[in-house]
């Protein structure tokens, strides 16, 4: 028998050690995706004086999978 987890992760497209979770999750035929959302985040910076100085973009996906686990006998 195995019960159904349900997981939630936040993925960071720019950083390779969260791609390399998200595929292990894509790979692994336990997992199925529920839900799957893409945001993108900006940050942005000011100078001194209350000027912009720099933006900052990243994508971010946070996906939704079930898992289903073996129970123990």
């Amino acid at each position: 028998m195995y019960e159904t987890v349900s997981k939630t992760i936040r993925i960071d497209l720019n950083n390779d050690k969260d791609l390399k979770t998200y595929d292990v999750v894509l790979n692994d035929p336990s997992c199925v995706i529920v839900r799957e959302i893409q945001e993108k985040i900006t940050n942005k910076y000011f100078n001194d004086e209350g000027e912009m100085s720099g933006i900052e973009e990243k994508l971010v996906r946070i996906v939704t999978y079930q898992k289903k686990e073996f129970l123990e006998a």
